[in-house]
């Protein structure tokens, strides 16, 4: 069963936003995956974009929030923001990110809240549902998306990457069943124009037998037999796979997870994202061991199973094509903004150290 502990349901603001309407105009030449750098180079120093989930960290008070974000574009090698579907417009922030990025920077945006909570509402709905209206809802919300990679490039903002999940969650034994609609799902949307904007599948843990998962959508071999069948036709949007550090984890309970799925995807050729989310393997300030809850690095927070070693690991295993990112959450809610962007750094650090 879940254990009902993930921070990504409801972050999206509007996130439903324009899901019904036609997904064939174009998003944009503005959008494309190699648009130019943002700021500085540290992480972002070899090409790939550099993006740092604000939204998981930023305070609840909007002068706080602004402070957060305009010290999360100031670091080096920040080009971007990962961006829940709708939270730019929906915080009012998009101001702040065009004085701080010139150029309007390399962004990711990511389907992972508005998609929980839809799933939350419907069960059935996912991209990889065998049912025809729950993969029909999901592939609304996908079209929302593109809307917004559109409406975000004629602003100057630059999407690299929109990240999709592998929704509903399933059972292991069913999970063989959901690879033939997510194909069909990924091949009807990688056939749209996203202007240079990929698609990536951000793996999300999958159910483990016995054990209490978060997310419990597709295995990651499901995932990638259905990249893979989609890549096979040459569709018109590159599409690839993400690891996410925190949820690897602890579908695997322990940091061997990401590695093994960093180095699967490099293998294949199909490992563009790498996000450095964590999890804790203690009890503590971020909920039960082994929740979806983004603690930082645990020289910052003495539970998290995320350390320098693993990042090292990780990025050892496999080197990402179009990002790397960090998203992490604070504790507590009063924790100060110097606090929250020392967090940052010290993930930023990870990622640049050899």
């Amino acid at each position: 069963m879940s254990t009902g502990t993930s921070g990504d349901g409801g972050t999206s603001a509007g996130a439903g936003a324009g899901a019904g309407a036609g997904a064939g105009a174009g998003a944009g030449a503005g959008a494309g995956a190699g648009a130019g750098a943002g700021t500085g180079t540290g992480a972002a120093r070899d090409g790939r974009a550099c993006v740092v989930g604000a939204y998981a960290l930023a305070p609840a008070d909007a002068q706080r929030r602004a402070a957060l974000v305009a010290g999360v574009l100031g670091l080096p090698g920040v080009t971007g923001l990962e961006l829940p579907l709708g939270w730019l417009a929906g915080t009012g922030t998009a101001s702040l990110v065009r004085a701080a990025l010139p150029g309007g920077g390399r962004h990711v945006l990511t389907l992972v809240g508005a998609s929980a909570a839809a799933a939350a509402e419907d069960p059935v709905l996912g991209l990889a549902s065998p049912d025809a209206a729950g993969r029909g809802g999901a592939l609304d919300l996908v079209r929302a998306a593109h809307e917004e990679v559109a409406r975000l490039a004629e602003d100057g903002v630059r999407v690299v990457a929109v990240e999709l999940q592998s929704w509903p969650s399933v059972a292991p034994e069913a999970a063989a069943a959901g690879r033939d609609p997510l194909v069909a799902s990924l091949a009807e949307v990688a056939g749209w124009d996203w202007g240079g904007t990929a698609l990536v599948v951000e793996h999300c843990d999958a159910r483990v037998p016995g054990q209490p998962h978060q997310k419990g959508l597709l295995p990651l071999e499901v995932e990638v037999a259905a990249v893979e069948a989609v890549r096979a036709t040459a569709p018109r949007t590159r599409l690839g796979l993400a690891v996410n550090w925190g949820r690897s984890a602890l579908e695997a309970r322990g940091a061997d997870g990401p590695v093994a799925h960093a180095r699967a995807l490099a293998a294949r050729g199909l490992l563009d994202g790498l996000v450095l989310s964590g999890t804790a393997d203690a009890d503590g300030a971020f909920g039960p061991a082994w929740s979806d809850l983004h603690p930082p690095l645990r020289r910052d927070e003495p539970t998290s199973a995320l350390d320098e070693a693993a990042v090292a690991a990780t990025l050892a295993a496999g080197t990402p094509a179009l990002f790397t990112g960090v998203k992490i959450a604070a504790r507590p809610a009063d924790r100060p903004v110097a606090d929250r962007l020392a967090h940052v750094r010290h993930a930023l650090s990870a990622l640049t150290t050899p």
